[in-house]
């Protein structure tokens, strides 16, 4: 079975002190030569114009984590990552849910102003007053798993929640 490729590749696996081929790039990091071509396009620099084309490594590195933090965007603590704009966004006007995940993290949900596309955060559950008042959400507070006795009343709470949070997200 094929395993997935991961988004970014391993930049560990680049050796500062060598030149690589284009070929050998698309293979270091397990990725099409199509790719790296395009990298190319894009601005990746070539040692010189001969063939087959040089670059060194610890160029490739230093280019390849700068092309990433340019795509990186920060949320404001009053907005959530909406996939669909690929922006951070300020959510919906009643559509912030804010629900405790475990003892450290709470699980934030809105929807987007701009295209009402859902989205979800984690935050942590020592900034708990400030969320509900940026986002103006009141948290329910519902009792953790752990507080009922057997199987079937877990299955029965979950059911439960389930049908609360769908409720508050329409």
């Amino acid at each position: 079975m094929a395993t997935a490729k991961r988004r970014k590749p391993d930049l560990r696996r680049i050796r500062t002190s060598k030149t690589y081929t284009l070929r050998k790039i698309a293979t270091t990091l397990d990725r099409d030569i199509a790719t790296i071509r395009s990298w190319v396009k894009n601005g990746l620099p070539l040692l010189s114009d001969q063939t087959p084309a040089l670059v060194l490594g610890i160029e490739l590195k230093a280019w390849l984590q700068q092309a990433w933090s340019l795509k990186k965007s920060k949320c404001q603590p009053d907005e959530l990552f909406c996939f669909k704009c690929r922006k951070p966004r300020k959510t919906k006007a009643g559509s912030v849910h804010i629900a405790r995940r475990n003892e450290k993290i709470v699980s934030v949900k809105g929807r987007c102003a701009v295209c009402n596309t859902r989205m979800n955060q984690a935050r942590s559950l020592s900034n708990l007053a400030e969320l509900q008042l940026l986002f103006d959400a009141p948290t329910p507070q519902m009792p953790s798993l752990s507080e009922h006795s057997n199987a079937s009343d877990r299955h029965t709470f979950r059911q439960q929640a389930n049908m609360s949070s769908r409720s508050v997200k329409k």
